[in-house]
This record gives C-alpha cells, sequence and structure tokens, in this order.
C-alpha cells in the first residue's frame, strides 16, 4: 500500500509530466519545433527534479517554520541554563581543513515542575558557556521547544528567503507551462531580489560579521581590526545600497545572448498627466 510521500511521488511526476507537454505545446506555438524524444525526455528530467525540489523544499520548510510559529504563540516562555555541550568535526572542502562545533545543551523547569532538556537546531564553532542563559518558548501540549536567540532568528529568516525563492520558481515554470506573458513575471523578481531578498542577505550577513566581533572566538588582534574593518565597509556599502534603491531606477541593459546587466538611472519625476492618472485610479478603486 502506497504512503503519502509514495503518492505524493507519483503525483509530481504525473504533474511534471504535465508541465514538460504544455512547455513543448509553447515552443510549438512559438513556430520553434517540436522537441523529439531526446529533447521531451532532458525537459522532463530537468522539470521533474525543479518541481521536486521546489515542492519538497516548500513542504518541509514550511511544515518546519509552522512548528516554530506554533511553539512561539502558544508556549510558554523561560530562561534555560546551558549545562552541557556536543560537539562534531565539520570539514570544509575549499580549506581541506575540519572546525569543530559546538552545539549546547540546556535544562529548563516549567511551571508545572517538570525538567526539560534541549538542544538548539543549530551550531556554533564558539564553545558555549557553561552556566549562561538561552531564552527558550516551550510547549507542553506538543513537548516542542524553540530557542530564541541569534541564530535561531538567522536561520528562522534564511528558511523564509529559501522557501520564496522555491515559490518564485515553481510558479515561474508553471507560467511559463500555462503560456503566460513573462515580462511582469520578470518585473517581479527583479524588484523582489533587488529591493528585498539583497538588502536582507546584506544585513543579515553584516549581523553576523557584528556577532562574531563581539562574541565570537579569541582572535589575534590583526584579525579583530581586519575584520573591525570590513563591518565598517559592508555597513556603507548596505548604507550606500539602500540609498540608491531609493533614489534610483535599475534600466536592464542586454549586453550578450541570455546575458543582461542592470544600471542604476535616476528615477523619472511623475508627470502632471501620471499623477492625475494616478489619482482617478484611486478614486475608482474607493
Amino acid at each position: 500500500m502506497l504512503t503519502s510521500f509514495g503518492w505524493g511521488v507519483i503525483l509530481t511526476i504525473l504533474f511534471s509530466f504535465w508541465v514538460t507537454y504544455k512547455i513543448g505545446q509553447r515552443q510549438l506555438n512559438a513556430g520553434k519545433g517540436g522537441m523529439g524524444c531526446l529533447g521531451f525526455g532532458y525537459t522532463f528530467l530537468v522539470v521533474v527534479c525543479v518541481i521536486g525540489m521546489s515542492l519538497g523544499g516548500v513542504i518541509g520548510i514550511g511544515s518546519s517554520i509552522y512548528t516554530k510559529a506554533k511553539v512561539l504563540m502558544n508556549g510558554a516562555s523561560y530562561t534555560s541554563k546551558v549545562v552541557n555541550y556536543t560537539s562534531y568535526d565539520s570539514y570544509d572542502s575549499d580549506s581541506g581543513s575540519y572546525t569543530t562545533m559546538y552545539t549546547a545543551v540546556v535544562e529548563f523547569t516549567t511551571n508545572e515542575g517538570d525538567v526539560v532538556t534541549y538542544s538548539p537546531s543549530y551550531s556554533s564553532s564558539s564553545k558555549p558557556t557553561i552556566g549562561s542563559y538561552i531564552k527558550v518558548f516551550y510547549d507542553g501540549s506538543t513537548n516542542k521547544a524553540m530557542d530564541f536567540s541569534v541564530g535561531s532568528i538567522v536561520l528562522f529568516i534564511g528558511s523564509l528567503l529559501l522557501m520564496t525563492v522555491l515559490l518564485f520558481v515553481f510558479f515561474g515554470i508553471l507560467l511559463f507551462a500555462m503560456n503566460y506573458d513573462m515580462t511582469n513575471y520578470k518585473r517581479i523578481i527583479q524588484y523582489v531580489g533587488l529591493n528585498i531578498f539583497i538588502p536582507v542577505v546584506m544585513v543579515l550577513f553584516d549581523g553576523l560579521l557584528i556577532y562574531a566581533f563581539f562574541y565570537g572566538n579569541s582572535v589575534p588582534w590583526f584579525v579583530s581590526v581586519l575584520l573591525g574593518f570590513v563591518i565598517v565597509v559592508l555597513t556603507l556599502g548596505i548604507w550606500g545600497y539602500f540609498k540608491m534603491i531609493r533614489e534610483s531606477d535599475i534600466e536592464w541593459v542586454k549586453t550578450s545572448t541570455g546575458s543582461w546587466s542592470g544600471n542604476p538611472v535616476p528615477k523619472k519625476p511623475k508627470t502632471k498627466r501620471e499623477g492625475a492618472s494616478n489619482a482617478r485610479k484611486k478614486r475608482a478603486n474607493e
């Protein structure tokens, strides 16, 4: 008997087959000819991989976010104490070296008098301090806990960003297969990427550097100076980027086949006619 996972795999394959067929129809309608058996098979392989990863990632990440949000809303807040930690060696293929990663083990007592042991879902190269305190939320009805720290916040925001990207990829393929005009989709992607995604990633990265500067492992003084310099430069760069997207528009110029370059240009002031048109539209919507 098939499980829900098995049915999900079958439905994903059937849906991917239909999407591949619709992409082939779009290509025929555009006068580019049929894909052929080999082209259809290659396109189907790409589509099923992208859709499978997109849907699987959205379901997995969405379920994790839902669980954490439910704990945050229904759970009680406690101050937990770090009583121990676990460690493991993480291999860096770029440098060919190992880094010891640590995961804290905390304990707290619930309002009912139960002692709960909990480990956060993230690890750090900084060794946890025994006896330090971490704020956690705990839902006794589900025995689920969530810590409220810099690492968990970064992980939560990163999961949201990844889920948003996967959703955009999924709907992009679906709209393309349904023969929709992709102009508005591309505009939305450009706006979200330039005005939301890139700024959030830059601020998160800068925040992690600041956290490492104040709370990271002990390093030589020149490393701290270099890190401080990078933080200052990155912070100024973030400020300049926010100023650019507030005062400028991005003009996309095609540099070669399949390659585009975005250049900031001053925003065009609205003319009186555009302002009157927008006012009429606003009154009509009201």
